[in-house]
């Protein structure tokens, strides 16, 4: 699934007299650094993430950029970890400090271009923190007399966040029933159902614990698991797809139980029923006993 959001706040600052001065509602935004203070330039950009579902395999920072007069200048978007300021307060005196540079673009013509920055690795992360509002800068480390100018989200080709998302997948265990109970040494057959909504499954693993029983990779998903011995055991299976987005089902107890011990059989060969005897007699009993599952 891929997402392009627009910012939900952007500005550019300035240095010098106008340090204090906001500049919300430019319809372009500015970056520059230069040996007089009234020429510097930065621009702030942030971005709401929060109808972006599943994990993130790629995101993407996009302007839409031109430079002021023949030339070339690199310029380096940073990450920002405050995202309180505000559209149309903030300033040069005000504006958050830069976080970790994410990447350049490098504005090389008078004539606008998409520019673009990989910042995959910075998304991911602020998703596994569950943080879905992002705030980027844009600053150029290098003095020139240069100005990158890059349109706003008041401008007609607006900055943006484009972010690909992978839903994972869903499994759940359809056998054993939990709770089933075998006798050692047991046959187990573990079967499981899998489903992508946005691309394949690849594999479906089974486990005993931590324990690796078999991989399949075409459905329906199954295996047998033989030779089981006496004990409790927790099984669950584990879906891949081909984004590599991984979802462990459920877990299933089952217990194998030790062969029950059948009693042996015995029965008495003589004397005979209702024999008779002269005292004082002797008798002589005999038997013949059998063990089906010992001795």
């Amino acid at each position: 699934a891929t997402l392009t959001l627009n910012p939900a706040a952007d500005a550019y600052v300035q240095a010098g007299n106008n340090a204090n001065k906001n500049y919300g509602s430019a319809t372009t935004l500015r970056v520059r650094t230069n040996a007089t203070a009234a020429k510097n330039y930065d621009s702030h950009l942030k971005f709401d993430t929060s109808s972006a579902t599943g994990t993130v395999t790629s995101a993407k920072l996009r302007v839409y950029a031109k430079l002021s007069a023949s030339g070339a200048v690199s310029t380096t978007a940073y990450a920002i970890a405050t995202t309180t300021w505000g559209e149309t307060s903030i300033t040069w005196n005000n504006k958050p400090a830069l976080g970790s540079a994410l990447g350049n673009i490098s504005v090389t013509s008078t004539s606008y271009a998409w520019k673009e920055i990989d910042v995959t690795a910075y998304v991911q992360g602020e998703f596994n923190a569950n943080r879905k509002v992002l705030s980027f800068a844009y600053h150029s480390g290098t003095a020139s007399s240069l100005l990158t100018t890059l349109q706003s989200r008041e401008g007609t080709n607006k900055p943006q966040l484009v972010v690909v998302t992978n839903a994972a997948p869903t499994v759940s265990l359809t056998a054993p029933a939990n709770n089933s109970s075998y006798v050692a040494p047991a046959s187990v057959t573990l079967s499981a159902n899998a489903a992508d909504t946005d691309g394949t499954i690849t594999s479906v693993a089974f486990y005993n614990g931590a324990i690796l029983l078999n991989t399949d990779t075409s459905a329906p998903y199954s295996y047998t698991w033989t030779g089981v011995a006496t004990g409790s055991y927790t099984l669950t299976a584990k879906a891949v797809d081909n984004s590599g987005a991984i979802t462990t089902s459920s877990p299933i107890n089952i217990t194998v139980n030790p062969v029950p011990n059948v009693p042996p059989t015995v029965s008495l060969t003589a004397p005979a029923n209702n024999a008779n005897y002269t005292a004082p007699a002797s008798v002589n009993l005999t038997a013949n006993a059998t063990d089906s599952d010992g001795t």
